[in-house]
């Protein structure tokens, strides 16, 4: 039997069903996707996610923070790629015929544009150049002028940024 010793143990466990007069299971495997840090699986729970919620310009941000080692990975299981093109990716990758930004900007627009639309994923890598290529200013970022001697802490609660003073000391000490 080829594969892996965990498939081994899967066939394994069906032919045990079978003598013990138990229907054989169905076993299917699937690869993991493993989360932003590129070791532990993808989970909310270890804040290492990616959500399809997240709006255009933090998902793509997400993508682009992955480790280099995961991108094949991620064109893999969260892209429509072709099998080819995938093999092709990879081969490039390897002889450092293409530079893993490149790849990864790719790999963030077909990701963002899968959840929101080409014309949002246009536009997300638009503000990620702008603001991390050219150093300039996000598209989106709020602008708020404030009287001379006003408290952070009170400008921040008065324009909703947190919910409170107590939630403003928080972010502070962390």
């Amino acid at each position: 039997i080829g594969g892996t010793d965990q498939t081994f143990n899967m066939v394994l466990g069906r032919d045990v069903m079978k003598i013990n007069k138990k229907i054989p299971q169905a076993v299917l495997t699937l690869k993991l996707l493993e989360g932003l840090d590129g070791k532990e699986k993808m989970s909310k729970s270890l804040d290492n996610y990616i959500a399809i919620s997240d709006l255009p310009g933090d998902m793509y941000g997400k993508v682009m923070s992955i480790p280099d080692t995961s991108i094949i990975n991620y064109f893999t299981l969260a892209t429509y790629t072709p099998i080819q093109e995938l093999k092709s990716i990879e081969e490039n990758l390897k002889n450092s015929k293409i530079h893993p930004k490149d790849l990864k900007m790719r790999l963030a627009r077909e990701i963002v544009a899968i959840y929101h639309g080409d014309e949002k994923a246009k536009l997300a890598e638009e503000n990620f150049r702008r603001t991390f290529e050219k150093k300039g200013i996000p598209e989106d970022v709020l602008e708020i002028k404030a009287q001379k001697g006003t408290l952070l802490s009170d400008l921040l609660l008065e324009n909703k940024i947190v919910e409170s003073k107590s939630d403003f000391r928080r972010l502070i000490l962390e």
